[in-house]
């Protein structure tokens, strides 16, 4: 019996340690599971919360945040406790709630997993773009929707920018047609105007004299009840108000002419390759186009010293001048003329060309001026601008060799400065712009041939150079016939845009039938506003007069070319 008892003693004891170490074991793995599990979960979390794109885990039944990854919060600006207490229409502006809900539905029915530039909301209120990624997934028990959220925003600026960038070229395009065909009629509208001015004068000279005579003939009574009262021989005042009517006609044409041509300016299309330019003309481009926004805003006052020429292209660095013209009538509220001014300066400092925009605005905070030339930052209310007209001008300005600089100070205004290098020569000048002589004299050995297609442009032609022998030809292809015949005129006034035959593939037959002749051509242009005309007139050389032109700039011309043979 006390065997049997040891032995029962022994499997009592043996099964105690042998479920003791059982336990212990079992601990021991329970351990060793949970951490792994713990490490595990550790590894999810961190690349849970290492992923760049948000993430949040949204329980169906509460339609509330369940869990979401560090990306979202920083995304919305909410804490993760804070997403907590949200509800999925907090995510989004008001007035998108009922749309972003439409489709919150489609997403938990199943029927799509992705929506694209869905507006969201942070904590400040403020709105950015997402796409977003779901699907429906079963976590802790429930059900739940998973959403990955990319922020598309600066995806949509850029888009936005692109589509206002081809808006603006369609623009640009539509504006050199326009300025084009302004230029043709304006051409004798000017001329006729200017004729009328001119002549006046001498006509209120005539009746003058005619009166006096008459008056000695007649006497004034006489005079009066021969020819009325209200004759221009009795009341002169009236030839006086005709000529202030035709001098105000001509002011408001000439004022025409200058937007014509800014337009012209602005749109064409250039070369990569920069060509001395003068700094002052490419300001008034700029000053003439914004005169519209400046106007009611503030008085634009204009100190231009004597500055060397720089390297650039004319239509590139007048849109430069324009951002920053612009942008200071801008910072400029509308009603207090007398009480603010934008100045526009020019100044030499050492081998570089100083440009100054001044203005007495509201200036910009010192936080924001870091940032005013990054790409789609703006201080200007929604649909005013877009943010990149600072970040485009500084890339011109440097493609240059120069820089933009801007001084602020709120409430006191600012000060943009654009810095560029002197050129090494001297400043091209249109040909249009370079004809000053004024020798008007004439021979009627001379022959000029005109080509264009606009008969009045013709007549107003043969009209100006009545002392010389003058040929008109309605088309390209008559002018053709006519130079295959004879090849003897001095000079050759040709338009540049005509149908069928235009002044490009006349000068190209020209110059490779009749070389010398080619060189007595002068385009007529009312806007070279195709890149294959201006890429085409550049190479050639020609002198060009740019419609509208004047008498006394067609007379120079003509003087001056005629003069060399």
């Amino acid at each position: 019996p006390a065997d049997v008892d040891e032995r029962s003693l022994f499997h009592e004891v043996a099964s105690d340690i042998a479920f003791a170490l059982l336990t212990a074991r079992r601990a021991d793995e329970r351990a060793e599971l949970q951490t792994d599990l713990a490490r595990s979960e550790a590894r999810f979390r961190s690349i849970f919360n290492q992923v760049l794109d948000g993430i949040l885990v949204l329980d169906l039944e509460t339609s509330k945040p369940h869990l979401a990854n560090d990306a979202f919060c920083r995304m919305t600006g909410y804490s993760d406790a804070e997403l907590r207490e949200l509800h999925v229409g907090d995510f989004h502006p008001v007035n998108d709630i009922g749309e972003v809900l439409e489709g919150f539905e489609r997403h938990i029915k199943g029927e799509v997993q992705r929506a694209e530039d869905i507006p969201m909301k942070r904590k400040d209120g403020s709105v950015f773009y997402a796409d977003i990624n779901t699907a429906l997934v079963e976590v802790d028990g429930k059900s739940t929707l998973v959403g990955l959220f990319r922020d598309v925003t600066e995806r949509k600026n850029v888009q936005a920018g692109l589509a206002q960038a081809d808006r603006l070229s369609s623009m640009g395009m539509l504006a050199a047609g326009v300025a084009h065909e302004i230029n043709n009629p304006l051409t004798y509208v000017l001329y006729s105007l200017e004729s009328l001015v001119h002549e006046v004068p001498r006509l209120r000279e005539s009746l003058r004299r005619a009166r006096a005579d008459l008056a000695t003939r007649l006497g004034d009574e006489e005079l009066v009840a021969v020819v009325g009262v209200e004759s221009p021989l009795v009341d002169s005042q009236a030839l006086v108000e005709v000529e202030e009517r035709f001098s105000d006609a001509l002011s408001g044409a000439q004022r025409i002419k200058t937007i014509a041509r800014g337009l012209g300016t602005f749109s064409r299309v250039e070369k990569d390759d920069p060509v001395d330019i003068d700094v002052a003309y490419a300001l008034e481009c700029a000053a003439t186009i914004a005169a519209n926004e400046v106007k009611y805003r503030a008085r634009l006052i204009k100190d231009y010293s004597p500055v060397p020429p720089v390297m650039a292209t004319e239509g590139r660095l007048s849109q430069v001048f324009l951002n920053l013209i612009v942008n200071a009538a801008h910072a400029i509220p509308e009603g207090r003329i007398e009480s603010n001014e934008i100045r526009i300066s020019t100044r030499r400092e050492g081998g570089e060309v100083c440009v100054e925009v001044r203005d007495t605005g509201k200036g910009i905070a010192a936080e924001n001026l870091p940032r005013i030339f990054e790409p789609f930052f703006t201080t200007k209310p929604v649909g005013v601008g877009s943010g990149l007209g600072l970040s485009i001008s500084r890339n011109i300005v440097e493609s240059y060799g120069g820089r933009l600089e801007v001084k602020s100070q709120l409430g006191r205004g600012s000060s943009f400065f654009v810095y560029l290098p002197i050129a090494g020569g001297l400043a091209r000048i249109e040909s249009s712009r370079s004809i000053s002589r004024s020798d008007e004299g004439g021979s009627e050995a001379t022959r000029i041939l005109v080509i264009d297609d606009e008969p009045a442009i013709r007549a107003m032609i043969r009209r100006v150079l009545q002392a010389y022998d003058v040929v008109e030809a309605a088309s390209g292809e008559e002018g053709r016939q006519i130079l295959a015949e004879d090849q003897s005129f001095d000079l050759i006034l040709c338009d540049v845009m005509m149908p069928n035959v235009s002044g490009m593939d006349l000068h190209r037959w020209l110059a490779e039938s009749f070389p010398e002749v080619a060189t007595r051509v002068v385009f007529i242009t009312g806007g070279a506003f195709t890149p294959r005309a201006r890429e085409y007139l550049e190479r050639v050389g020609n002198l060009r007069l740019e419609k509208p032109f004047n008498v006394r700039q067609l007379k120079a011309l003509v003087a001056s070319r005629t003069g060399l043979r």
